[in-house]
């Protein structure tokens, strides 16, 4: 787990600043191990998440050590622009780029840090 966490933590340090502005919210799309140690990273970083976003809930689960995991249909205007921080394996990240986009989310990162909305 340890080199897992630091391979995702350099991932998460290679996001350009601009794309995750400090005092702005950020989502981590996905809950799985990339989201996880997304979380893990973002906190040794010093920065929390504002929450979690799927696309489909597979469990009953509310949050996740106190954040909150949200549905996409849940999710409201103040989500669709802020930032999301897709926490999958890379060949994921394309499809779900364009599932994000086409449900209107504005900001839309890609963990190994090239920024896929615009």
């Amino acid at each position: 787990m340890e080199g897992r966490l630091c391979g995702t933590k350099q991932m998460y340090r290679r996001v350009r600043p601009s794309e995750l502005e400090k005092d702005e919210p950020v989502y981590i799309f996905g809950t799985g191990t990339v989201g996880m140690l997304s979380l893990e990273a973002m906190r040794l970083l010093g920065r929390e998440p504002a929450g979690f976003i799927v696309s489909r809930r597979d469990t009953t689960w509310k949050d996740i050590d106190g954040i909150a995991i949200s549905e996409m249909s849940e999710c409201g205007e103040d989500e669709k622009r802020s930032t999301v921080l897709i926490a999958l394996l890379p060949e994921k990240q394309a499809g779900i780029k364009k599932l994000l986009s086409d449900a209107g989310y504005e900001r839309i990162v890609l963990l190994q840090g090239s920024q896929a909305g615009a």
